[in-house]
């Protein structure tokens, strides 16, 4: 038997950091529905102004939709309404413009990302290094 989740995006629990709560070091905060283990979900992330994501790459497909602000892709330049698709094992980072960026991520199922030269870079106070675990 499947599962139904009907939320709006604003009553997505956070699972670590809360954008209206800055925390001292804090660069990201991030909400999810769905489960990450087996099966697919959804990711909102919301990135503080000029917060590079370094280059990475996924197992799984992505879709990704700008709610707000503004991200850098590439040479893309990425506002409210853009979608995004990234083919699994695509390597990309990003930087989130002036005003930072809120966007939903779709994931068809588990995944953990791999970093460009193979280390995990070390992460900032309250940073994820993966779903759920963040550094004291």
């Amino acid at each position: 038997m499947g599962i139904s989740i009907v939320t709006h995006v604003d009553e997505i629990p956070y699972l670590a950091g809360e954008p209206s709560e800055p925390q001292e070091g804090l660069r990201f905060a991030y909400q999810s529905i769905g489960d990450r283990e087996s099966k697919p979900w959804v990711y909102v992330q919301t990135s503080q102004p000029g917060r590079t994501a370094p280059t990475h790459s996924h197992g799984q497909d992505e879709v990704f939709y700008v709610l707000q602000g503004e991200m850098v892709l590439g040479e893309s330049r990425c506002g409210p309404g853009t979608v995004i698709y990234i083919e699994r094992g695509t390597e990309y980072g990003f930087t989130a413009g002036p005003e930072g960026v809120r966007f939903l991520n779709v994931r068809s199922g588990p995944d953990k990302p791999a970093f460009q030269g193979g280390e995990h870079p070390e992460p900032r106070v309250g940073e994820s290094r993966s779903p759920g675990e963040t550094t004291a």
